[in-house]
């Protein structure tokens, strides 16, 4: 149900995280700098502490609605190129995506209504945000411009359903 604090980090040669329903919570710092980490399902993790998946070679993750009950920083400096954040979630936390300046595409929920510090952090640019929802829905978007340069920049497409994983 648990893995622990530090109970993957530095774990060089990891590649994949095959996880079970069962699995609940991942605490801080679980696979951080893991560089060659490259898949781990999310869709039934509830809680995820804070780093736990920083330094990580992710590229391409799936984050379930549950993503705004989520600790800080949990993705900060990785190598993720496309993020989808499933319909229901309500924020990004804290620094989710900071330093991920390979970040290029990133779909949101309709439901989104914070982005908090950093959640699309400031080394990423020239990001194509895709939202479920309309353009006075993305207005009404709470985030502080200077803190989310990644978002504030964005190339932003409207009415763009989050894809389904299928």
């Amino acid at each position: 149900e648990t893995i622990g604090s530090y109970a993957f980090a530095n774990c060089s040669n990891l590649v994949e995280v095959v996880t079970t329903n069962n699995l609940k919570t991942v605490n801080t710092h679980a696979f951080y700098n893991c560089p060659n980490l490259k898949n781990v399902n999310f869709s039934n993790i509830e809680y995820v502490g804070s780093f736990a998946f920083s330094n990580t070679g992710l590229e391409e993750i799936r984050l379930p609605a549950n993503v705004s009950s989520w600790d800080s920083c949990v993705f900060q400096n990785s190598s993720i190129r496309v993020m989808y954040i499933e319909e229901g979630a309500t924020n990004i936390p804290f620094g989710l995506l900071h330093g991920c300046g390979r970040l290029t595409e990133i779909y949101l929920p309709s439901t989104l209504q914070l982005v908090e510090t950093y959640g699309i952090g400031l080394h990423s640019s020239n990001v194509n945000v895709f939202f479920a929802g309309t353009q006075e829905q993305f207005n009404q978007i709470s985030y502080d411009r200077s803190d989310n340069t990644a978002l504030a920049t964005a190339n932003v497409v409207c009415n763009y359903p989050v894809p389904t994983n299928s």
